[in-house]
């Protein structure tokens, strides 16, 4: 007669697989979100449903039932949160689908903490591309730009408008009076050019603020992710749902 298989040795085999499971799948995600440009759907379903199947044999099988809740609530949360961003162009759709993985392994409430960190590492992942893309100091930039350009033209029109005045106006039936500007049709018949018109004053509206700058979403979903497992799962085969 065969024995019952060890609750703990298959708890300690469901947690590992669980944790393996989790950083195969955030570090797949980020080198495509980087590499590539997008998540794969086949990184991220199958990732949903290993969240929520492995969630039943995740503890004392009395509380299997709430574990599956608390994993698909929080796969529902990933998802409807990030949702909204996507809804605003913030993040790409395989982002949101990565969240729902995520959320699925993290469970109900631990993915609220999740996705606070997540949010703080993206925080300081775009602060950290607008520095190294310039996009940063260029607004810095641009405003006091703006205003000194809008300055100097303001003065120089102020000095050529005094200088107009201060000259004597020639009046009178003595005053000479400017010569006959000939047409254009008469320069085209002498076989004259017209002088072209001068190019447009530069604009003195202040640059527009540079593009809001694209972050791959899938690294800032892994460290924060790393950040709460650290924190919240000392155990390196500790179960990451409870």
């Amino acid at each position: 007669m065969d024995e019952a298989p060890n609750p703990e040795l298959v708890l300690f085999y469901v947690g590992l697989f669980r944790v393996v499971s989790l950083f195969a799948l955030i570090v797949a995600a980020a080198y495509a979100d980087v590499a590539h440009g997008h998540i794969p759907n086949w990184l991220t379903l199958p990732a949903v449903a290993i969240g929520l199947l492995t969630s039943f044999w995740n503890g004392d099988p009395s509380e299997a039932g709430p574990r599956v809740v608390q994993s698909a609530v929080g796969a529902g949360l990933g998802f409807g949160i990030l949702s909204l961003f996507y809804l605003r162009n913030q993040v790409g759709g395989g982002d949101v689908k990565l969240m729902a993985a995520v959320g699925s392994f993290l469970g109900f409430p631990l993915v609220v903490t999740g996705m606070v960190y997540i949010s703080i590492v993206g925080a300081l992942l775009a602060f950290a591309i607008s520095i190294r893309e310039g996009r940063l100091l260029a607004s810095l930039r641009g405003l006091p730009g703006a205003f000194l350009l809008r300055g100097g033209t303001l003065a120089a029109a102020t000095a050529g408008a005094a200088g107009t005045a201060g000259a004597p106006e020639a009046t009178g039936p003595g005053a000479a009076s400017p010569p006959p500007q000939p047409s254009p049709l008469e320069l085209e018949r002498a076989g004259v050019r017209a002088t072209p018109p001068p190019p447009p004053p530069p604009s003195l509206a202040p640059p527009p603020p540079p593009n809001k700058p694209t972050i791959p979403f899938a690294v800032a979903i892994a460290g924060g992710t790393l950040w709460t497992w650290i924190i919240y799962a000392p155990g390196a085969a500790a179960t990451l749902s409870r």
